[in-house]
């Protein structure tokens, strides 16, 4: 009869063995999250790279035909409605791009 009382105390998990596994969860997250920042900013580096492509392909294409490179975003036929779908800001005025992150090429 003693055993049996014991049998089933031991099912259950005890309070120390829940405590390591969430120790364990926590180190797992922790590391995790600066892993999924840098995905994040690389897949804002990509994007960025594709606009400045378009932006250089645009120039390209007035350089072709006027023999001299754009001052404005105006000039060429591009629009920041083109970029409006991307995750940063595109201001044709001050011809700038600003990045979430805080970063601002112009």
């Amino acid at each position: 009869m003693l055993n049996q009382g014991r049998m089933r105390f031991r099912r259950a998990f005890t309070m120390i063995e829940l405590m390591i596994v969430v120790i364990i969860v926590a180190i797992l997250a922790a590391s995790a999250v600066p892993l999924y920042q840098g995905v994040v900013s690389r897949a804002y580096q990509a994007e960025v790279g594709t606009a400045l492509g378009v932006v250089r392909s645009a120039q390209r294409i007035y350089y072709a035909e006027h023999n001299a490179y754009a001052s404005s975003m105006d000039a060429l036929d591009i629009s920041a409605n083109d970029f409006q779908d991307m995750q940063y800001a595109v201001n044709p005025d001050a011809a700038e791009l600003t990045i979430p992150i805080g970063i601002t090429a112009s």
